[in-house]
């Protein structure tokens, strides 16, 4: 779920494919509108206007593009106010791969105002940047091994930005949130660790699945959802 002002949402339903715009009274008291509408998506499928598993979403605020993580399609899908929709990143027929041309299963997207792209691509266990029309990504986060070291993920969830560009990602399955410089070298770059890497758990100094990421620019705070608990 995705918060557009105080008077709208937009909901992803990964069951149900599309991706709903619905109104609310204010923000301490939401509630379902009957008058929602489909922004994107349009039954399950690989066809551009369609979804499969619709995970992360994204609207950046100076455009107003609408980003969409579309799962199970191995690409991000993007929506223009216009209307229009066009693949991002990955392949547009929704082939996943390995390579820098294509994704797997990616959960999570941001942009910026020029169109490009950061895709945590939970399969391959790295971070690419796609930029605008660009038929290929880079990684610019993780090696693309599964593991526990520090230029490692263990299935990264969530990207954003924190102030000075650095990348933020949730690295569920190694309990830990990890932060990365805005610049990256395959052979040197790692990550730093900025919350839990203490194993999984209940207690403070511990993370359970960390799912979700949002940075308050303003307070300099990050919150943290777990995903289970």
């Amino acid at each position: 779920m995705l918060k557009v002002n105080d008077n709208a949402l937009i909901i992803a339903r990964e069951q149900g494919q599309p991706v709903y715009k619905q109104s609310s009274d204010c923000p301490g008291n939401l509630k379902w509108s009957t008058r929602a509408t489909t922004v994107i998506g349009n039954g399950y499928g690989s066809h551009f206007d369609q979804l499969s598993l619709p995970s992360g979403l994204f609207i950046e605020a100076k455009t107003q593009i609408l980003y969409v993580s579309d799962n199970t399609n191995n690409r991000i899908q993007k929506r223009y106010p216009t209307g229009e929709i066009k693949t991002a990143a990955g392949k547009a027929d929704g082939t996943g791969g390995t390579t820098l041309d294509k994704l797997s299963n990616p959960v999570d997207v941001v942009a910026d105002e020029n169109e490009n792209v950061l895709v945590a691509d939970w399969n391959n266990q790295r971070i690419q940047f796609w930029e605008k029309d660009a038929q290929i990504g880079e990684t610019i986060a993780g090696n693309g091994s599964k593991g526990e070291a520090l230029n490692e993920f263990s299935y990264p969830s969530r990207v954003l930005f924190d102030s000075k560009k650095n990348i933020i990602v949730a690295d569920t399955q190694n309990q830990r949130i990890t932060r990365w410089p805005p610049t990256y070298d395959p052979k040197t770059s790692t990550g730093t660790i900025m919350a839990g890497g203490n194993g999984g758990g209940l207690n403070p100094y511990q993370l359970n699945n960390p799912f979700g990421l949002f940075y308050d620019e303003l307070n300099q705070i990050f919150y943290i959802s777990n995903h289970d608990s």
